[in-house]
């Protein structure tokens, strides 16, 4: 799984010389606690309920919901505050946010031509000073800073940008593989104790 992954997709490409080897380590123990954890929580689901065919719905049902409220579907900030306990009690927080900040942080984002925003600042502004409190609200950079006839702006300058966007950080990832290994045991305690 992590070969047919973790280097087709181009993940490495995010790397340094410094960190290559950690992150393509710590990617390949997230996938394999993810394997761990969806088994055990198969077999906690199948240790109390009767009939497989519920077992499979109510265990499918479960983990569209830690989807559901893990941040990255629908981000933290747009959740009623009623349901916001759930982004930190879904193991799928700790998954996704381990998982995304191993794969992509620290990364400069390259953009294409048809992603730049173009506008032309008003008045005699240069686009820096045209655009300098939006920039300083939302983040990223001017691409022309100099120019007084048409600005050019990419929302993203770098990776962790993106990924601040839904409150993922690669200071945590070592945590989030702490949480998820956590949630394993759990299932297994929970999984002998319906039994």
């Amino acid at each position: 799984m992590y070969l047919c992954w973790y280097y087709p997709v181009g993940f490495v490409r995010n790397t340094t010389s410094d960190d290559q080897a950690i992150r393509g380590f710590l990617i390949f123990v997230f996938l394999w606690v993810y394997l761990l954890f969806t088994s055990t929580f198969a077999h906690f689901a199948i240790s109390w309920i009767d009939l497989p065919e519920t077992a499979v719905v109510l265990t499918s049902l479960f983990w569209m919901l830690c989807i559901l409220f893990c941040g990255v579907g629908v981000p933290m900030t747009d959740l009623p505050n009623s349901w916001s306990f759930m982004h930190c009690v879904s193991s799928a927080t700790y998954l996704v946010g381990g998982i995304m900040s191993s794969a992509v942080a620290n990364s400069k984002v390259t953009c294409a031509n048809r992603e730049i925003l173009r506008m032309a600042p008003t008045g005699n502004l240069t686009c820096n000073e045209f655009l300098a409190a939006y920039i300083e609200a939302a983040g990223s950079f001017v691409l022309n800073p100099t120019a007084q006839s048409m600005c050019e702006y990419f929302p993203l300058a770098t990776t962790n940008e993106f990924l601040d966007r839904f409150q993922i950080s690669y200071h945590t990832r070592w945590r989030d593989f702490g949480l998820i290994w956590a949630y394993t045991p759990v299932n297994i305690v929970a999984g002998l104790g319906l039994y």
